[in-house]
C-alpha cells in the first residue's frame, strides 16, 4: 500500500486572528510517546511490524499477518520508486482506493494502492525443489545471495523536516469548548504580511474557526524546514503473504544509484565529449563516485555493459538533442 502524506491543503489566515492563539501555545512543540502492538492503516489493514526506512528496498519482507515498510521520500525525483526499484515482479491487482482516514499516520487522507507478486521466469529444465522454495524475507549472506549489496542517505535540513513531523502529529490541540478536548489534526496554515509581502508557515488545527483561541499553533522556521516536504514526508508499503519462489534475481538498477550513475556520465561527457562506457570503466570515476573498482560492486544488476551503454547513449541525447 503507498501512502502519501499530504497533512492538508494550504489556507490562508489572518495575522491578527492568530497573534493570541501564537503565544498561549508556546509549548505545544512537546512531543508525545506512545507505543502500539499493531499498526492500523485502515480499519481492516493492520500489521504487527513495522520497518523505516530511507532508502528504496528491493526485497520488503514480507509475512501471512503482513508487514509494513514506510518509505522516507526525501530527495526522490519520484516516490514510486519505492515500488518500481523492488526485484519481485508485480502488477496492481486490486486497484487503488482512496481511504479519508489512516490511523498509522495520524487520521489524514492516504491512497491504497494494492498489488500481488508475479512470481519468477525459470528455465524448465530448474530442479522444482528451488523453484518452489518459499520465503518471506531475504538472506542476503545465503548461498543465493552473496553477490548483492545496498546504500542509503540524509542530511540536517531533512531531519529538522522530519522532527516537526513527529512534534506535530503527537502533539495534541489544547483547545477546549464545554470543557471537551478538540480532536483537531495537523494543518498547515499561511500567513500573509500584505505591506511586506512575506509569507510565514505554520502547523495549526484542522477545526480552527475564525475566533477561537488556544488551538494547536506551531511555527515553521522555513529556513531549517522544508514546507513542500512537510506536506509529503513519507510513502508505505505493505506485503502479506508468502512468495511460493526463491528471491528473483536484482535486474533493476535502484533509482538512487541510477540517479548518481547517470550525474557520473553527464559530468564525464561535459568534460570529454568522446565519452564510451569503455572509457568509463577503465578511468577512475567509478572509485571517485562509489569507492568501488567494478560496476558489478556498485550493483550486481549493473554486471551488463549493456545497461552502461544504454546511459551513455541516453546522456548524450540529453545534452546534444540535435
Amino acid at each position: 500500500m503507498s501512502s502519501i502524506i499530504e497533512l492538508s491543503d494550504i489556507d490562508d489566515y489572518n495575522e491578527k486572528d492568530l497573534i493570541k492563539m501564537r503565544e498561549n501555545n508556546s509549548d505545544s512543540e512537546n512531543e508525545l510517546e506512545s507505543e502500539e502492538t499493531l499498526a492500523f492503516f485502515t480499519s481492516q489493514l493492520r500489521v504487527p511490524k513495522v520497518i523505516y526506512t530511507t532508502v528504496p528496498i528491493e526485497y520488503p519482507d514480507t509475512s501471512s499477518e503482513g508487514v509494513a515498510t514506510v518509505y522516507n521520500v526525501t530527495g526522490w525525483k519520484n516516490h514510486t520508486d519505492a515500488f518500481s526499484d523492488i526485484q519481485y515482479s508485480t502488477n496492481g491487482s486490486g486497484g487503488t482506493t482512496n481511504i479519508q482516514e489512516c490511523p498509522f499516520f495520524g487520521g489524514i487522507p492516504v491512497k491504497k494502492n494494492q498489488r500481488k507478486c508475479q512470481g519468477i521466469k525459470f528455465c524448465q529444465f530448474t530442479d522444482p525443489e528451488l523453484v518452489n522454495q518459499e520465503h518471506c524475507s531475504v538472506d542476503f549472506d545465503s548461498e543465493i545471495f552473496q553477490h548483492y549489496t545496498q546504500q542509503n542517505n540524509n542530511n540536517t535540513k531533512e531531519a529538522k523536516t522530519y522532527t516537526l513531523f513527529l512534534a506535530a502529529k503527537d502533539t495534541p490541540c489544547n483547545f477546549k469548548k464545554d470543557n471537551i478536548p478538540c480532536n483537531g489534526g495537523p494543518h498547515i496554515g499561511r500567513i500573509t504580511n500584505y505591506q511586506t509581502n512575506i509569507v510565514s508557515y505554520f502547523i495549526g488545527c484542522n477545526k480552527y474557526k475564525q475566533g477561537d483561541k488556544w488551538h494547536r499553533y506551531i511555527k515553521i522556521k522555513q529556513d531549517e524546514v522544508d514546507i513542500s516536504l512537510l506536506q509529503s514526508l513519507f510513502t508505505a508499503l505493505v506485503c502479506v503473504g508468502t512468495h511460493n519462489h526463491p528471491p528473483p534475481a536484482p535486474e533493476r538498477i535502484p533509482s538512487g544509484i541510477k540517479n548518481n550513475l547517470e550525474s557520473l556520465i553527464t559530468q564525464a561527457i561535459q568534460q570529454d565529449d568522446n565519452v564510451t562506457s569503455r572509457s568509463i570503466l577503465s578511468g577512475n570515476l567509478l572509485s571517485a563516485y562509489f569507492n568501488k573498482e567494478t560496476l558489478a560492486e556498485v550493483h550486481v544488476s549493473l554486471n551488463n555493459i549493456d545497461k552502461l551503454r544504454y546511459l551513455v547513449g541516453k546522456a548524450y541525447k540529453t545534452l546534444h538533442p540535435f
